[in-house]
């Protein structure tokens, strides 16, 4: 019993560092490369944020990523015109 319960401890300690190192190389580009950076306060229902990821595949001239409810956009313009759109 001790020998799962030390194996699903480790498991959820690697699911977190996991999730930290996603957060960080997302900050690492919003904030070192220098894009810009726009968060929702968050989703109405899922079907916002499929409606939000198509929007954003038919505008967008440049890059762009999101974790959760905060999106960065390699290009301004795309960012203006998401926040003119979605809030």
């Amino acid at each position: 019993m001790v020998h799962i319960a030390m194996g699903l401890k480790e498991d959820i300690l690697d699911d977190m560092a996991k999730d930290m190192a996603k957060e960080i190389d997302f900050h690492v580009i919003a904030e070192v490369i220098g894009w810009t950076s726009v968060h929702l306060k968050r989703f109405r229902n899922n079907e916002e944020a499929v409606d939000i990821t198509v929007w954003l595949e038919q505008n967008c001239t440049g890059e762009w990523k999101n974790l959760g409810t905060r999106y960065i956009f390699e290009k301004q313009q795309d960012a203006e015109w998401f926040i003119l759109r979605w809030l």
